[in-house]
């Protein structure tokens, strides 16, 4: 048996499970009696240990990394000896081990890894967990404890440690997702207030936490060094996140992307990637795949801050190179209603046929009666406010509120009808104007009626959807859905006024009137291509492929 080194750590901070777990590590340290790579694994799951102490990790952000994932970061970014790396919101430091392995494997020592090793948790207990963790880790490839001095608690987005060194060669970790959209995870007003302080116009109001710590990592960095932080795909086309995504290509621009989806994390099921951000301004993107079946590709860069596309790219979106004779906003008014019109609505909406003495004015479009030029009203049951439905109408009273009849007014229009979270853009016509839109459906009114199965079919196309999916990869539930918002489809890009555009149109207009086969989707497809000059046998299929 071997002699007991002091660690130091602040043990009454630590929770009793951990400390159990610790004790026995210690036991098998001196001992000699397992095997490293299982201590190891002992030594990582200190980490899972103090997440399951924790009441709603999720809504914290400290969700556990697998060991693995760091593993394969680690590689991805080509991590030498010598190198200097910080993990900004380190929780229990599986990264930091992992990145401690590779530099110990290449040579460098122990106490040189040490010293160059850093990582900041606002959790204090977690920074404990990761002390020891650490320590633990030297104990383990060495013969005594060495101190990791660089790990503190702190927030690097507002207050960074002042005894850390100036900058780190690598920056890499996992940041806690804190989208602002939802109660749970939304920032304290005087929290919000700092980040506006310290980063100005690039924390808006509802950008995720995690792109904030990308945007943190550029001043912690050297100027030949690496960043690479996993972050929710959302964050690569959110609009919210365009100005930091704008920003971070024209200082570190992306050189390499990890595709990781959503199974990486078991407790908070969305989906991931990590950027890998570094001084070269290279002309494409190395993609990788947390998937071992999928093999690393190459794919260029994009305009700065268009990061959908190259996620897109990544996931075998078609590259389009469409004859575009204008954007949509030249030709029609493209909205999205507000909560009002849900909370007017949910209180005069009854299925069809029932006995009310309120008047009938039209159907209820919701986002699950659409589908690529499909309206499914008595085809498909619905729910809309907290009821379900198989056809759902529009009454009203004699005297209805002046806001609401105004707003009626506005929306029983020939109208194109968008729905939001999509693999292809799926959009039916209302012709006559008779069906009453819900949130979150996108609304569009031609500035000529008689155009709306043009716009229609434009919208449907193959192209359309390639568009959709390059512009906001990743902003749906999955990679490969997109949510649309109204301000996008302003800019969906319009085919020049043809012959074949009329035809598109007649097929459009012919598959929503008497429902499309694949064979009818096909022909559609292949003329609406042509209105777009383009002949393309695989973004045909893709958009086959792709449709519900």
């Amino acid at each position: 048996m071997g002699t007991k080194p002091k660690l130091k750590v602040n043990w009454p901070a630590l929770p009793n499970s951990v400390r159990v777990e610790a004790e026995k590590i210690v036991t098998d340290l001196l001992n000699k009696t397992q095997e490293s790579e299982l201590i190891l694994e002992s030594i990582l799951s200190l980490g899972r240990s103090r997440e399951k102490e924790l009441a709603d990790p999720v809504a914290d952000g400290a969700v556990y990394t697998p060991y693995p994932v760091a593993e394969q970061l680690v590689n991805h970014i080509d991590l030498q000896a010598g190198q200097s790396v910080c993990d900004p919101a380190m929780g229990a430091g599986v990264f930091l081990i992992a990145a401690a392995e590779k530099r110990f494997h290449l040579g460098q020592s122990i106490e040189s890894i040490a010293k160059q090793t850093a990582g900041a948790d606002i959790d204090a207990v977690s920074v404990e967990v990761a002390k020891l963790s650490m320590q633990l880790w030297s104990w383990l490839r060495g013969t005594t404890v060495v101190s990791f001095d660089g790990l503190v608690c702190a927030d690097p987005l507002i207050n960074p440690p002042t005894d850390w060194v100036e900058s780190f060669d690598v920056i890499i970790g996992n940041p806690p997702f804190l989208g602002q959209l939802k109660s749970r995870t939304t920032r304290h007003k005087n929290r919000a207030e700092q980040l506006k302080q310290i980063y100005g116009k690039l924390a808006t109001q509802y950008v995720d936490e995690s792109a904030l710590f990308l945007l943190a990592s550029l001043n912690l960095v050297t100027q030949k060094g690496t960043v690479c932080l996993i972050v929710p795909t959302s964050i690569f086309g959110a609009a919210s996140a365009r100005p930091i995504r704008e920003h971070i290509d024209e200082v570190m621009p992306m050189s390499g992307l990890w595709v990781g989806g959503r199974n990486v994390f078991t407790e908070a099921k969305v989906d991931v990637l990590a950027p890998i951000l570094s001084s070269q301004r290279k002309t494409s993107v190395h993609i990788y795949f947390q998937k071992p079946e999928m093999s690393p590709t190459e794919v260029k860069r994009g305009n700065n801050g268009s990061w959908g596309a190259i996620l897109a790219n990544a996931l075998g979106v078609p590259s389009i190179d469409a004859v575009i004779d204008k954007e949509l906003q030249s030709e029609a008014t493209v909205t999205a209603d507000f909560r009002d019109a849900y909370y007017w609505l949910s209180e005069r909406v009854e299925e069809d046929g029932f006995q009310t003495d309120r008047k009938k004015i039209g159907k209820l479009a919701t986002v699950g009666l659409v589908d690529p030029l499909t309206f499914n009203h008595g085809k498909k049951e619905v729910r809309f406010a907290k009821k379900k439905y198989l056809e759902p109408v529009v009454v009203i009273e004699n005297n209805p509120p002046n806001n609401f009849s105004g707003w009626l007014k506005r929306r029983r229009v020939p109208k194109i009808l968008v729905a939001t979270q999509t693999k292809v853009i799926e959009c039916v016509v209302d012709e006559i104007g008779d069906l009453i839109p819900s949130t979150p459906l996108i609304i569009i009114e031609p500035t000529d009626p008689n155009k709306v199965w043009h716009l229609a079919a434009a919208l449907s196309s193959p192209i359309g959807a390639a568009w959709a999916a390059s512009e906001a990869a990743g902003t749906g539930l999955g990679a490969n859905t997109v949510r649309l918002r109204a301000s996008q489809l302003n800019l969906f890009p319009l085919p020049e006024i043809g012959s074949e555009w009329d035809t598109a149109a007649d097929l459009a207009h012919s598959i929503q009137i008497d429902g499309g086969s694949e064979k009818t989707f096909r022909d559609f497809g292949l003329v609406i291509n042509r209105a777009y000059g383009i002949e393309d046998d695989g973004l045909l299929q893709w958009w086959i492929n792709r449709l519900p």
